[in-house]
């Protein structure tokens, strides 16, 4: 009895997990798209943009925060004018 009660938690938490994971992936909502432009003026060619860290353009879908962060740490590698510093972990 203890034996099936324990598999059936480990499967319904497995299926909260795969769940979760499809509701934490970015998806594009027509009603939160930008129009504007974001991103203008003069930069420097060396640093990438956006897109290319995130596989879509700025302001086209909410982006995760493994995808903001992963951006932001190749932003530091790549300029000199930029310092992270961690000041909090969850």
């Amino acid at each position: 009895m203890i034996h099936k009660f324990v598999w059936l938690t480990c499967a319904a938490l497995s299926a909260q997990g795969a769940v979760a994971g499809l509701l934490m992936t970015p998806t594009a909502d027509p009603d939160l798209v930008y129009q504007g432009t974001i991103l203008e003026g003069d930069y420097d060619d060396s640093i990438a943009e956006p897109s290319f860290f995130l596989g879509f353009e700025a302001g086209q879908r909410v982006a995760s925060p493994a995808q903001i962060s992963a951006a932001i740490n190749a932003w530091k590698g790549q300029s000199d004018r930029l310092k992270v510093v961690e000041y909090a972990r969850t």
